[in-house]
């Protein structure tokens, strides 16, 4: 038999029409007429190509018709060097995002995958721990690779993946699996949360990234008590709260990002809170939500959960002076790109909330609340922020809230410092992240998305 067209070839940019085979191979001499070559169909059928034979794919399992695409070779067009995903009889190439050729061909498959157990991902090592066989440790199946603008990215290649349970991806790097198939079944996930300061896979971490938050910037240093403004992503995150008696301009929360998906990046962080007192120490900035990348030649069927929220501000402590909360880190990035995308699970990239501000009176040491990290649901609900705490005397403000699909990252109010004590501000919301769906022949879908989503061609 005949094989089909390897999915792992050299780059090239378009799906086409190719001229019949004149060549021969194990069955005959093809010709330019009705010949589709001919088969094994998985029931001993070696004959001619007919009207029932579906073929078969690259690792000899039939074609059903059902799920799998058709690639008769004479009947349709064939794919096209680079369409490393696949393409379709109307010319539709689908190539994998962010992985040249030789890198996928670099990494073999470690085969077929259920996940019925909690299983840790470090992206840092590009080891899959708390596994054993093939897809378990590294076994060089995992890789870490430059991603399109040389952003390291570590590489999972399966032929299926059935997320059973918890997949936790921690590291800092982003994620990116390949497989012929990926399910995530109802009540199960993939988990790139940011935890307060520490970033998800991929994210960035405190006043990091290209849409960070900034800090105090004032000029009359005594006013530096202000907090870190949020990080951005798919939407801005808020700014951070002044004290607007002196200084009455706040730092500015974070923008957003244009293309997070080439290369892939995660939220960006927060920014840490002011501190100009020895006695004091700042809110730091919350971590952005992690970035993940599904690519599936036959088709992504997501009906659990896949989470890349932001992680909170940190509260600030003060003994007899005032200190700034920090601003709340972005919602993360997820890219899915498939010729079938279905189900109706939840994409949640919700940005954190940022830290309260603190005062604290002579003597005595106070300590604000920290912003929430982003809420791992497909609902309306924020991360709240932190309060701000103060003694008898003094003033201070809460912490904006993070980002959902109501609202940007909010952000924090100014505070006036009072003739009596100082003044400690919050710091802003952390932004909404992205959620990207390159799915030629998708229409409408199901999923539940928590964050930015955008149709990429």
């Amino acid at each position: 038999m005949r094989s089909l067209l390897p999915w792992v070839l050299a780059a090239a940019s378009a799906c086409h029409t190719v001229a019949p085979y004149a060549n021969t191979d194990a069955s005959g001499p093809r010709d330019a007429a009705a010949d589709r070559g001919t088969v094994l169909d998985g029931t001993g059928d070696r004959g001619p190509r007919d009207a029932g034979d579906l073929g078969s794919l690259p690792d000899g399992r039939p074609r059903d018709g059902a799920t799998d695409l058709v690639l008769a070779r004479d009947a349709q067009p064939l794919c096209a060097p680079g369409c490393t995903l696949g393409c379709t009889s109307t010319g539709s190439c689908l190539a994998v995002s962010n992985v040249t050729a030789a890198q996928l061909s670099a990494v073999s498959s470690c085969g077929d995958l259920r996940l019925d157990a909690p299983a840790l991902l470090d992206t840092t090592t590009c080891e899959a721990k708390q596994l054993t066989g093939p897809c378990g440790g590294t076994h060089g199946k995992l890789r870490l690779v430059q991603s399109g603008g040389g952003q390291p990215a570590c590489l999972w290649v399966l032929r299926t993946l059935t997320v059973d349970s918890q997949l936790n991806v921690r590291g800092t790097a982003p994620l990116i699996i390949v497989a012929d198939r990926v399910e995530i079944t109802s009540g199960n996930g993939i988990d790139l949360t940011a935890s307060q300061s520490t970033a998800g896979a991929g994210g960035y971490a405190a006043g990091l990234g290209p849409a960070s938050g900034t800090s105090c910037g004032c000029s009359i240093a005594a006013s530096d008590d202000c907090g870190g403004g949020g990080g951005g992503n798919g939407t801005a995150g808020g700014s951070g709260g002044a004290d607007i008696s002196a200084c009455a301009t706040p730092p500015t929360g974070g923008g957003t990002i244009a293309n997070p998906f080439s290369p892939l990046v995660g939220g960006s962080g927060g920014a840490s809170g002011g501190n100009i007192h020895a006695t004091a120490t700042a809110g730091t900035g919350g971590g952005g939500g992690g970035a993940i990348q599904l690519s599936a030649r036959e088709r992504l069927r997501l009906d659990g959960k896949i989470v890349a929220t932001g992680g909170g501000g940190g509260g600030a402590t003060a003994n007899d002076s005032s200190a700034g909360g920090g601003g709340g880190g972005a919602g993360g990035t997820i890219l899915l790109e498939s010729f079938d995308v279905s189900g109706s699970g939840c994409l949640t990239t919700k940005g954190g909330a940022g830290g309260g501000g603190v005062h604290a009176d002579a003597g005595d040491t106070e300590s604000s609340q920290a912003g929430e990290d982003g809420p791992v649901n497909c609902n309306a609900d924020a991360a709240s922020g932190g309060k701000g705490v103060r003694g008898t005397t003094g003033a201070v403000t809460d912490g904006g809230d993070g980002a959902t699909l109501l609202q940007d990252g909010v952000s924090a109010l100014g505070v006036v410092a009072p003739r009596v004590g100082g003044a400690g501000a919050g710091g802003g919301g952390g932004g909404m992240g992205q959620v990207g769906l390159r799915c030629p022949s998708c229409g409408s879908i199901s999923l539940k998305v928590a964050g930015r989503l955008v149709r990429l061609p």
